[in-house]
């Protein structure tokens, strides 16, 4: 009816809206926080996951027609008997999927990691090559909203529209929040890292939640050791060496100290030659000469200034 259609269809409204701001806020803060040039890296970053993005949506387009087709009734009138065989059918077929769904998409995203590096040089002008490191964490993320939309497909079987926008709203609070709180601090890759939890809660959520309804079986520890696979391909990158430098601003002063030039990881901020305190270069002092008073003028007693900042030592008097 007309009536549960729209029950269906009207909250996937906002839990469309909640997609699209979890997919891009993020571009948004960086722009914000680090400006043009961090933003174009961050967007050029997303060019290699795309293409897994590209094999998921072409795989769901097919996978939601078939669940459909698996989920209807074999006729007007159905037993229970059948229906508990329908139900037994179902959640076999779910099963069976989501286990080859995910091993495709966790070797797909394993091997564009392992060739994130000649991709990069192939695809990216030099001046965003170093986007590649960025690369990793934004393929585990896309894996991990991937196998969010397969649980999500429950909920389209079953017509729960308002489970499909609860759970895309926490994804995007959840964005939202790790977005104001990393990018500041990461750059691109705090951006990167908000991203991929925010899918991976999203997950968690829906697939505990989705089971209700259809009690697929979700083998967590092949899952577990997946995603730590994936993860230690984004953790035993090369560090991407960040030039500190300090001009002007940081050269020690007459009366405040400065820092010596330092490298770090532009991706995990570890120091990798550190910064040292410069001493201050203190005074160069420049004698005033003063003069004796007279009968009709008064003197000034000798005074002195620093040549370099023009600071005044001992004022006369």
């Amino acid at each position: 009816t007309v009536k549960s259609i729209l029950c269906y269809s009207l909250p996937l409204i906002p839990a469309a809206l909640c997609w699209w701001i979890t997919n891009v806020s993020d571009r948004y803060m960086v722009t914000h926080f680090w400006g043009e040039a961090q933003n174009g890296l961050y967007a050029a970053a997303y060019k290699i996951p795309n293409i897994l993005t590209i094999a998921c949506g072409i795989f769901m387009d097919a996978w939601q027609f078939s669940a459909v087709v698996a989920s209807r009734k074999s006729g007007d009138s159905e037993s229970p008997e059948e229906a508990d065989e329908r139900r037994r059918s179902l959640r076999t077929f779910f099963s069976r999927i989501f286990r080859g769904y995910g091993a495709f998409l966790f070797l797909a995203a394993g091997g564009l990691i392992l060739l994130t590096r000649p991709i990069a040089i192939l695809l990216f002008d030099p001046s965003f090559y170093e986007a590649w490191a960025y690369i990793p964490v934004l393929l585990l993320a896309t894996a991990l909203s991937a196998l969010s939309n397969f649980a999500g497909s429950v909920y389209m079987v079953e017509r729960r529209g308002m489970a499909t926008m609860v759970t895309s709203m926490i994804g995007a609070v959840l964005n939202v929040g790790l977005n104001l709180w990393l990018i500041p601090l990461m750059g691109p890759m705090g951006a990167a890292i908000a991203t991929m939890v925010s899918y991976l809660v999203v997950f968690a959520v829906r697939a505990v939640h989705a089971r209700r309804f259809i009690h697929f079986r979700l083998p967590l520890v092949w899952l577990g050791l997946n995603a730590a696979l994936l993860g230690s391909g984004v953790t035993f990158k090369d560090h991407v060496l960040e030039d500190t430098a300090h001009g002007v601003d940081s050269a020690a002063t007459c009366t405040e100290p400065g820092l010596t030039d330092g490298k770090r990881c532009g991706v995990c901020l570890e120091w990798i030659e550190p910064q040292e305190e410069i001493p201050a270069l203190g005074h160069t002092a420049v004698v005033i000469p003063g003069y004796p008073a007279t009968c009709e003028t008064p003197g000034m007693t000798d005074g002195s200034y620093c040549s370099v900042c023009d600071a005044t030592i001992t004022a006369q008097e």
